[in-house]
């Protein structure tokens, strides 16, 4: 899969079991869409979560069982909740 923005490296938050996720980027794909993105490492290298506009980081995230974003597993599998649409 290839990732539709383009933003600097940044900081990096250790999560759950051995996972790292950046923090929220906003940016726009090639196309001038805008979109809000998260990129995995560790156990989560690969994954990408992904919602077209911007979203503040609260309504990115989500809860459980309401999340602002489509995950990727940079496998070509993930969840389509509807927030991406490419």
């Amino acid at each position: 899969m290839q990732i539709p923005v383009s933003c600097p490296e940044r900081g990096w938050s250790m999560g759950k079991h051995g996972s790292s996720w950046t923090e929220v980027f906003r940016g726009t794909t090639s196309g001038g869409k805008k979109v809000t993105a998260q990129f995995g490492s560790g156990k989560k290298s690969g994954h990408t979560l992904l919602s077209d506009g911007h979203k503040s980081d609260r309504a990115f995230t989500g809860k459980s069982g309401n999340r602002g974003h489509d995950h990727y597993d940079g496998k070509g599998r993930g969840t389509s909740r509807g927030k991406y649409s490419g």
